[in-house]
């Protein structure tokens, strides 16, 4: 069994942050699959599509929280060559059975019923090992980015960041972090410099990776036991949140859901990383414990499976809603009810398969 300076108390407040980045998320491909059934002009003038140009920093939250739970529970482990296979097995555990459950679940679907699939190619078996082994690789439809569960590109980083992190556990913990930022922005640069055209070198290239940073930064921090006073809380959080919302205005092309997954990576990390680190700031240093017990805390521990489960739940839900009464529904009422079945069958499949399986697995396996 791993020690017990493996594991940590869960902060009340990261988690009730990643419940709402995952909402974010979820409404984002929510109002994308509305688009698909209803004509375009009127989704686009419901509210739920108006403020749904904010929804997209949910990926941004997560990248951030990951850098800050990475060094948070590993900040005892640096200087040890032994750490790293627990580091990464625990990382495996967490994040591959269930993606590959439910994208072996997406291959058996587009093998044998493609139609279900807005692109409707079948897969190509460099594309399927990709995904598999959480490698960027061009989509059968073309995309860079997407494996067979189309939203698990953001995995495909948080893969390389682990693994990045992992390796950097061998050296002293002050070294290690100098190392990675260092690495993560003369990435960044080279691809300020030059245009790669390698899926995998678009991605270990590009800014969004200092969003990982971001959050080690704040780790770093929350370990020396830094706090604010309240006020000072507030006034981060406010400011953040005035960064994010003004950021459309000034830089409109970033609201592209092509352009945010695929482009912009130097725009989105500083209109929007930075922004969301400023606002995650003001709740670790200043309200830790904020909504604390609630059922938002209890959904921001199954995110990862609220993540997952909506490339099964938004199309499903989708089709039966078109099929019995969306015509008869506004647009917002049809997005709401894709979002509130997401979370049904996200917790769902938390209590029932993520969580038991995961405490299985570490205790086999740690």
């Amino acid at each position: 069994m791993a020690s017990s300076k493996f594991f940590f108390s869960k902060i009340p407040s990261i988690q009730v942050i990643r419940f709402f980045a995952v909402f974010f998320v979820i409404i984002t491909h929510a109002i994308s699959r509305a688009m698909r059934l209803y004509p375009n002009h009127v989704v686009e003038q419901s509210f739920l599509y108006k403020g749904a140009v904010l929804s997209h920093i949910g990926v941004d939250l997560f990248f951030i929280i990951s850098g800050f739970i990475m060094i948070t529970t590993q900040y005892e482990n640096f200087g040890n060559w032994k750490n790293i296979l627990i580091f990464l097995k625990k990382r495996v555990i967490r994040i591959v059975p269930l993606y590959w459950i439910l994208s072996s679940l997406a291959l058996f679907l587009l093998t044998f019923f493609p139609y279900l699939f807005s692109f409707g190619q079948k897969p190509q078996l460099l594309w399927a090992l990709s995904s598999f082994l959480f490698l960027p690789a061009t989509s059968s439809a073309g995309d860079v980015f997407s494996p067979i569960l189309g939203l698990g590109w953001t995995l495909n980083y948080e893969m390389y960041f682990y693994i990045i992190f992992g390796l950097i556990l061998i050296m002293p913990r002050y070294l290690a972090i100098s190392f990675i930022t260092l690495f993560f922005l003369a990435s960044a640069m080279l691809s300020t410099f030059f245009e790669f055209s390698s899926p995998f070198l678009i991605q270990s290239t590009s800014w969004i990776l200092l969003e990982f940073i971001l959050g080690i930064f704040l780790g770093l921090l929350y370990k020396k036991n830094v706090k604010l006073p309240k006020l000072i809380g507030l006034s981060l959080i406010v400011l953040g949140s005035i960064l994010i919302i003004i950021t459309p205005l000034f830089l409109p092309d970033i609201t592209s859901f092509k352009n945010l997954e695929y482009g912009l990576h130097t725009f989105r990390f500083l209109f929007w990383g930075i922004p969301s680190a400023i606002t995650i700031s003001g709740f670790i240093f200043s309200f830790p414990y904020f909504l604390a017990g609630t059922w938002l805390e209890k959904l921001g521990n199954a995110s990862y499976s609220l993540y997952l489960i909506q490339a099964f739940s938004l199309p499903a839900t989708g089709l039966l809603l078109k099929k019995y009464m969306h015509m008869n529904l506004d647009s917002n009422v049809f997005i709401s009810l894709l979002t509130l079945c997401t979370l049904c069958l996200g917790y769902t499949l938390y209590i029932y398969l993520e969580k038991p399986l995961t405490s299985y697995l570490t205790k086999k396996l740690l």
